[in-house]
């Protein structure tokens, strides 16, 4: 389809591993506790193995008072376990302690760019210079019916504004997004970035 204007979007993203003992099954439900403005948020199923459950949760910050993150900004918050017999377990109290306002901005190759499927592609980001320590998370998928496929996930250096994948690409269109993540795990995405291998 026609390329879209990128849209800034915040959110609150927050996963859990929720271990049981005896039986991953008996949990019943699993919930985010923003205490601090009276928000309870369930938490889904994400991929699981064995005894151990993965549950994820997003809070937009247009769903949040004043359309905003920053309340949060702070404030404790938990995440509930219940069982079947209704015993409840609560986590430790973790916090948000940044939001970071800037985006990397993909350069190449983007705007549905056509590269040929050489052995290696050169991806380059432009990244304003932030006031505290971060990485890079680079990610690129293929577009494929149904479900997409990861190709690369890799952290990097956050002085370096630039990748080179060191593969040769199957035909397609693929989408490559680069991320600021802090020490806390914080992130800031930049928009997603199409091209397509001939």
């Amino acid at each position: 389809g026609p390329a879209t204007s990128p849209v800034e979007q915040f959110f609150l993203e927050v996963s859990a591993t929720v271990i049981d003992a005896d039986r991953i099954q008996d949990v019943s439900s699993v919930t985010l506790v923003l205490e601090a403005i009276g928000q309870r948020v369930p938490m889904t199923i994400a991929p699981s193995v064995g005894n151990r459950r993965s549950y994820a949760a997003t809070v937009q910050a247009r769903d949040l008072p004043g359309g905003s993150l920053e309340p949060l900004l702070g404030e404790l918050l938990t995440i509930e376990v219940e069982d079947v017999n209704g015993n409840v377990v609560e986590s430790a109290p973790f916090g948000l302690v940044r939001i970071i306002d800037a985006t990397p901005s993909p350069v190449a190759p983007s705007n549905f760019e056509t590269v040929a499927g050489v052995d290696s592609v050169d991806f380059a980001w432009d990244a304003p210079e932030l006031p505290f320590a971060y990485s890079f998370d680079f990610v690129l998928t293929k577009d494929q019916p149904g479900a997409d496929i990861l190709i690369e996930d890799v952290t990097l250096d956050g002085s370096m504004t630039t990748f080179i994948l060191n593969q040769s690409l199957a035909p397609g269109a693929y989408f490559w997004s680069v991320a600021y993540v802090d020490a806390a795990g914080n992130r800031s995405r930049s928009s997603l970035s199409v091209f397509e291998v001939l």
